[in-house]
């Protein structure tokens, strides 16, 4: 079996998209109708939210009793 070789090659590419990233964020600036789309989304109390309740802790969802034959 061959032994793969990994060199400095993946992680120079990760550092040189960092900083170019970095470059492209610093000079971003939103435009007037951006800024006021997000001012919009934060009145009108939009989110995202993250359970992490009893579905969460058997990795089954919400037919964790169906699938797991659990009773009632």
């Amino acid at each position: 079996m061959m032994k793969r070789e990994t060199g400095t090659l993946p992680i120079g590419l990760t550092i040189a998209w960092l900083f170019v990233s970095l470059a492209i964020q610093a000079q971003y600036k939103p435009s007037d109708e951006n800024l006021k789309n997000r001012e919009w989304f934060q009145q009108a109390r939009f989110g995202l939210f993250i359970h992490w309740g009893v579905y969460s802790v058997l990795g089954d969802g919400e037919w964790a009793m169906n699938n797991q034959q659990i009773p009632i």
